[in-house]
This record gives structure tokens, sequence and C-alpha cells, in this order.
């Protein structure tokens, strides 16, 4: 009476009613009526009245079968544990002589222990009860669920492919697809292309009290939009669509956004050939948590724009510009000519 009481959710933790279905006649009223012993006793027998090759049917009937041990290392009942132990014991027999058969094999003793594992109270329960033999079970189980020669497919469930469920949430969410675009290499880059377009502009040479409220984690971007081309012969002409810079701050969006004011005022102050003025540039910005998303859009954005100043792309690196080795430095404020020339060739190349 108490191993039934004990056993009450078992059944219950994992939705089975399809599956159910799929059971030999025999054995769907068996589990129904929440006959555990008598159901993996059934099991045992068919398993071994086998030998050398199981025909189709069987083979089916087995693969539909092993779903429901792994669901029963919820139950406290000892003797439920020592009739699984048996089955896949025989299983495993049958396994090497059957391919189809090694992947439901796999993932049902990975299962079966993970159930185990489900509560402290479950697995103090077993440690308890069964001690060593229970450590063994679990020891087989997992090296059964890895084992070379499960089918490579197996990895294919491992994969987490993260483009289609952002697909799948999205349309289950919005009741329709996203369509696939050749312009966007992900559901997340697109995304935020469309969030871009709505932010406002600012000037870099922003007001202070602006600044002052930029005190948030996130990504942001520099636009050139002066009268000509910023560097003759390239393709670096004045837009609100594509950024010279793109940029993450961890704390203070207006404190990086006012660092890289100074470098182009500082630019602006020396009055060479290739000074820069601030009022050519203005900023857009998203506030975004920075832990996780981030240098992830920060990353996507600089592969969809190649934008000039980002050291991915020609070599200026004008987010540590401050230093006077620094290529975007010797070019902008200290006029090198040798800089001067390499960079314009690199920045015609690239054109």
């Amino acid at each position: 009476m108490a191993t039934k009481f004990k056993s009450a959710h078992v059944g219950k933790y994992s939705n089975l009613t399809e599956e159910i279905e799929k059971l030999p006649e025999d054995l769907k009223d068996v589990w129904r009526k929440r006959q555990f012993n008598h159901f993996l006793e059934q099991f045992k027998n068919i398993i071994s009245n086998l030998s050398g090759l199981i025909d189709d049917e069987r083979l089916e009937d087995i693969i539909h079968i092993l779903p429901f041990l792994s669901e029963l290392g919820h139950s406290f009942d000892l003797e439920i544990h020592r009739l699984i132990r048996d089955c896949y014991e025989l299983c495993d027999k049958l396994r090497p002589h059957q391919p189809e058969l090694r992947r439901s094999f796999a993932r049902s003793c990975n299962k079966y222990v993970l159930n185990i594992l489900y509560t402290e109270k479950m697995k103090l329960f077993l440690y308890q009860h069964i001690r060593s033999n229970q450590v063994r079970l679990i020891t087989w189980c997992l090296n059964f669920s890895c084992v070379p020669d499960v089918p490579s497919n197996a990895i294919e469930e491992q994969t987490f492919k993260v483009e289609e469920e952002l697909r799948l949430e999205f349309q289950k969410q919005s009741g329709s697809p996203i369509p696939r675009d050749s312009r966007y290499k992900c559901v997340l880059q697109r995304i935020v292309l469309e969030f871009m377009d709505k932010l406002y502009i600012y000037p870099l040479a922003m007001d202070p009290k602006i600044l002052k409220f930029l005190k948030l984690p996130g990504v942001y971007f520099i636009y050139y939009v002066g009268e000509t081309k910023l560097y003759k012969g390239s393709q670096v002409s004045p837009s609100i669509h594509y950024p010279v810079y793109v940029g993450k701050s961890e704390k203070d969006i207006g404190d990086r956004l006012s660092d890289h004011y100074k470098k182009i005022a500082k630019s602006e102050q020396k009055k060479h050939k290739f000074s820069l003025n601030v009022a050519d540039f203005v900023v857009r910005f998203m506030i975004v948590d920075v832990e996780y998303y981030a240098p992830a859009i920060e990353g996507m954005l600089i592969k969809y724009f190649s934008p000039v100043w980002n050291k991915e792309t020609v070599g200026f690196s004008f987010g540590n510009a401050n230093s006077r080795t620094n290529t975007w430095n010797k070019f902008h404020i200290q006029g090198d000519e040798k800089t001067i020339n390499d960079m314009l060739e690199n920045l015609t190349i690239n054109a």
C-alpha cells in the first residue's frame, strides 16, 4: 500500500498520452491501470523471447516501450527499479544488432537517470535502499547513453539551433512566420536592424545633460554626415544608414560617446588635411543587456556594416585611438604621412 502511494505520481510527469497509443494493445491496458510491475514483466518476456534479428513490427514495439522505462525512474518502488535494470540489460544484448534501437536505447537510459535524479528526495531514497547497486546502474545507464556507436543523428538532438528556435518562438507569438531574407544572417540581426531605424539621431557634440542621462550599458553607432566623402577614392560617403563606427559600453554609453567626441575634437584642432569636424558626426544608441546581447549585437553589426573605423575593416581601431601608436590617432590627429599613405591605399583597395 505504501509503495503504491509513493508511486502515485509516476506516469504523470511526462505527456505520454500520444505515446500510449503506440504501445502494443496488451501493454496499453496494463499501463493505464498503473500496473507498472506487470508492465515491466511483460516487456521482459517480449525481449527474452527474441533472438537474432528482430522483425520490424517487434522492433517498433520495443522502441515505443522504451520511453516508459525512463518514466518509471520516478517510482519509489524498489522492485520497479530492479525490473527496469533487467529490461535494459536484455535490450543491451539486442542493441549491437539493431542500429535503429541504439538511439532509442541511449535516450531512454539517459532519461531514466535524469528522472532518478529529479529530486533530492528520490536520490536519497534510492541511495539508502540500493546503495552501490544503484550507483552502478546509474553509471551503466549513462555510459550507454553516450557510447560511440550511438548513430550520428544523435548529434542533431544535442545541437541547439538558435535561429530556428527564434523563428518558431516569433511565429508562436505573432501567429505568422518570419519571412526569410538573404540580406540578413539571422533573425536577431534583422530585428536589431529594424529597431535601429527607429532610434533617435543625436549630434556627437551632445548636450551634457543627455550624456549624464546615458549612464547605461548598450551599443552605439557613429555616422559621418559631412558634405563630401570621408576619404577620397573610398566608398565612405555621408550616410545615416551606414555607421563609420559601431561600439558598445558595459556601463556608460554617455561616457564612451564623450570620449569619442574628444578624439574627433582633438583632430579638428590640428587643422591638417585629414582633420575632422565634430559637426560632421551624429550618433544613435540602443540600451541593451550587456551580459547576454550587447556583445552579440555589436559583433553582428560590425560584420553587417563593415564600419571603416572598426579595426576589423581596414585597421583604424577608433575604439582605442587615445594612444599615439594607434593608426586612427596617427592618421587623424598626428597627420603622419606614412600612415596616411598606407591607410589611403587600404581604403582604395577596400572601396
